[in-house]
């Protein structure tokens, strides 16, 4: 061999064993982990808003002004306007998994459909209807700061997981609470919370001191269609939630893939740097919360499996407080475990108080949520949202049939405690003691040992922020970059 040639053999030699080395000993980033660690929490949302056509046809407006007739199915985003036939029917499911039917005639566009870049578990849909009539039923929210409006004008109702239906008919504007409770308000009125089986009306544009709210029964054709395809709809997405679930776990105890995917984790949470251990200690974390909840809804778990997990989250979170030194990374870390947590609630949403196993773990993650708030003005909103929350499922097990519900004094207590403090929730309240006034015996211990509150009149509430458009891509999913639901490769402002 010349010497040239040689002496070139041998430099790229040296480059190659300097390149092998630096991989053996340099600190792991975070693309380093293994796919069972670098899956997101937006796994378990659905990530694009699907317009389907069930009869006749609608037109769809894209922002930037493109036309396209759609007969069949397409997908939809902030700014694109939505025109069904007069013969029509259409459904929007979102990218959170809500679902909004709208009647022949609707016209309207869409003026929100994101989440937040680190957080997806907050998201945001607004929609404004300019005429016709859009049912929606709503996912639950598991963050206090998200939010689901429809807008008509100056007439705006916000919901946290119900039933609703939004119509408009030339300027008159009607909202009515199908479920639970929605909030509504209107120019410079104050703010009115309507309970289940209310309706309000108003004027778009008047200045009239309140709203006209009436009581009203749900028996018309649209009422029973929707309502049977809103039963129909919660079985399907408890089925689709699961499955998300299940993907974004991978392998379990027991099945093909895990003895593999414990060996990567090891590895990876074995790191000597001690930044590197502690990204892959919250992504193990994040991981095993998963995992544990996984196993409950599949009854093969325990609540102790989920407490370990919680465990292993709080060793995690010293790991990242101890080892990352930058601020913004180390909030980041910290933010996707909130998420994780938050988000895992939607494999729990449907549980309520008549399934023992499963709505304790459900109060857990809320109970974890809470923990790991970051001020104490979250830990304030996220106990509004919480209450609400249980006062909906413990509403709703009385009225599936639970009497159990008759003697949960203890829980009905604390909720009176805290309406004493919020006259909205307080309103709340009082529409689920008719309703154990009206299911329980005579003389159920919460209806002897618990009065009425004393609710005040609907106090003005602020106006929400608008929400932020995500304009960044979150995190790879299973190694492919997920867009947000409000933006796609091309920068384009819509889900597509």
């Amino acid at each position: 061999m010349k010497p040239s040639a040689l002496a070139a053999f041998l430099g790229a030699a040296l480059v190659a064993l300097v390149a092998f080395l630096f991989v053996r000993i340099a600190p792991p980033s975070e693309s380093a982990l293994p796919a069972s660690l670098r899956a997101n929490a937006a796994q378990m949302l659905a990530l694009t808003n699907r317009l389907e056509v069930e009869q006749g046809s609608v037109r769809l407006t894209r922002v930037d002004g493109e036309v396209v007739e759609v007969a069949a199915e397409a997908r939809v985003g902030i700014g694109d306007r939505i025109e069904v036939s007069t013969d029509g029917l259409a459904t929007i499911r979102w990218f959170d998994d809500s679902v909004s039917r709208l009647s022949g005639g609707t016209d309207m566009r869409v003026t929100a459909a994101d989440y937040a870049p680190l957080d997806p578990s907050e998201t945001h849909v607004r929609f404004e209807l300019t005429a016709g009539t859009v049912w929606s039923k709503v996912a639950g929210l598991v963050d206090d700061a998200s939010s689901f409006e429809a807008a008509s004008g100056s007439v705006v109702a916000g919901v946290r997981g119900t039933a609703f239906n939004f119509a408009v008919d030339g300027p008159l504007v009607r909202v009515e609470a199908v479920e639970h409770a929605v909030s509504v308000r209107a120019a410079d009125a104050p703010v009115s919370v309507l309970t289940r089986g209310k309706a309000a009306q108003a004027v778009d544009g008047s200045s009239a001191r309140a709203l006209s709210v009436t009581s009203f029964k749900a028996s018309d054709a649209w009422h029973a269609r929707n309502k049977a395809a809103d039963a129909k709809e919660g079985e399907t997405l408890k089925r689709l939630v699961l499955a998300r679930l299940r993907a974004r776990v991978g392998a379990m105890p027991g099945e093909t893939g895990w003895e593999e995917k414990q060996r990567e984790i090891a590895l990876a949470v074995g790191a000597e740097d001690p930044a590197a251990r502690a990204k892959a200690l919250i992504a193990a974390a994040r991981l095993r919360a998963a995992e544990s909840v996984l196993a409950l809804v599949e009854g093969t778990g325990s609540r102790g499996a989920v407490e370990a997990a919680f465990v292993q989250g709080d060793e995690a979170i010293t790991a990242v407080n101890a080892a990352v030194t930058d601020e913004g990374e180390r909030a980041r870390l910290l933010q996707s475990l909130r998420a994780e947590i938050k988000l895992l609630g939607r494999a729990l949403e449907q549980a309520l108080p008549d399934d023992e196993a499963l709505y304790a773990a459900k109060e857990r993650l809320r109970d974890r949520t809470w923990a790991l708030a970051e001020d104490a003005q979250e830990c304030e909103r996220l106990t509004a949202l919480h209450n609400r929350a249980k006062l909906f499922e413990l509403q709703d097990a009385l009225l599936g049939g639970w009497t159990d519900a008759c003697s949960m004094t203890a829980e009905v207590d604390s909720l009176r405690d805290y309406a004493l403090e919020d006259a909205p929730f307080a309103t709340l309240l009082e529409a689920f003691l008719a309703d154990a006034k009206r299911l329980c015996p005579r003389r159920a211990p919460i209806l002897s040992a618990l009065p009425a509150p004393v609710v005040s009149a609907p106090v003005p509430l602020p106006a929400p922020e608008e929400p932020s458009v995500v304009s960044a891509p979150l995190e790879p999913v299973n190694g492919q970059a997920v867009m947000p639901a409000d933006q796609d490769a091309g920068g384009k402002p819509s889900a597509y």
